[in-house]
């Protein structure tokens, strides 16, 4: 749950023009400041307070006292469940394209403004990318965790020059970190590693032929995932049958890295052959 304000002093308003948060349209203040439990079989509603410092929180406390209750009270089997919200992050990141800029200069003159890339989708067509969910080692730490990601370009081009992650795991839940890419390194970005998908002979002649018959191809979200001084690309591509009731299934996995291309039948066999060893391998490095 989140506490909002239009009317927070010196505080840029939110515009949701180019994502569909519109709910959060024109406000200047927002924190997930509650995380709100349902008991299942009777609905009974627990209010735990997530975030102690937020003054609106602070004031709905005093006026309401026994409906809200401490994170600590929260059962443990349910806080590994806690998310970072994504209407929260998507809103944030659309805040930092501009304000990552530090220096007054350049900010003054939005030198160096950021975008969120598009990717490819049904039918081919192109929407922005939207932020998900993954489990991988951040740079520079020893283990897995669930993190939230979302990738940037440069305002007007292509290339990637971003991304930042949310942190999910109890012990660094909230974090947030943003990963800034050489700017004497041209990093390929989402829209230019769908441009090379497509340019593969054995992946478009495959879309081709499912869109010729009674079925269509969906090209799933492109998963952004840094992998030692490089980047991996992931996308599923699911098969549809026309008409109603029909569910996409998973036909296809093409991953990338650099200028390689490659779509297996499984993630295990795309990888396999893009990095030439065993899966197993890979995951243990």
């Amino acid at each position: 749950a989140y506490t909002t304000s239009r009317n927070y002093p010196y505080s840029e308003p939110f515009s949701a023009v180019d994502i569909d948060e519109a709910p959060f349209n024109r406000i200047n203040y927002i924190r997930n400041s509650v995380k709100i439990t349902v008991d299942a079989y009777d609905g009974t509603l627990n209010y735990y307070i997530a975030d102690e410092t937020d003054p609106f929180i602070q004031t709905y406390a005093n006026a309401f006292p026994d409906l809200f209750k401490s994170m600590d009270e929260m059962p443990a089997s349910q806080k590994a469940h806690i998310r970072y919200p994504e209407s929260l992050f998507r809103i944030q990141t659309q805040q930092y394209l501009k304000y990552h800029m530090t220096d007054v200069g350049v900010f003054y003159n939005q030198e160096d403004l950021w975008a969120i890339p598009n990717e490819t989708f049904e039918e081919n067509s192109s929407r922005k990318m939207e932020p998900y969910y993954v489990i991988f080692r951040l740079p520079g730490e020893t283990d897995n965790e669930y993190l939230l990601i979302q990738p940037y370009t440069p305002n007007e081009k292509q290339n990637m020059v971003a991304w930042l992650a949310a942190r999910n795991d109890p012990e660094h839940y909230g974090e947030l970190i943003a990963y800034t890419l050489p700017k004497q390194e041209v990093v390929l970005g989402p829209i230019q590693i769908e441009a090379q998908i497509e340019q593969n002979p054995e992946i478009s002649s495959q879309l081709s032929l499912w869109d010729e018959g009674s079925s269509n191809a969906i090209r799933g979200n492109l998963i952004v995932i840094p992998l030692n001084n490089s980047f991996l690309y992931v996308e599923p591509l699911y098969l549809r049958s026309e008409g109603s009731g029909s569910r996409p299934e998973l036909k296809r996995v093409i991953v990338a890295s650099g200028d390689r291309v490659v779509m297996r039948e499984s993630l295990d066999a795309a990888l396999a052959d893009l990095l030439g060893q065993p899966t197993a391998d890979f995951i243990d490095d």
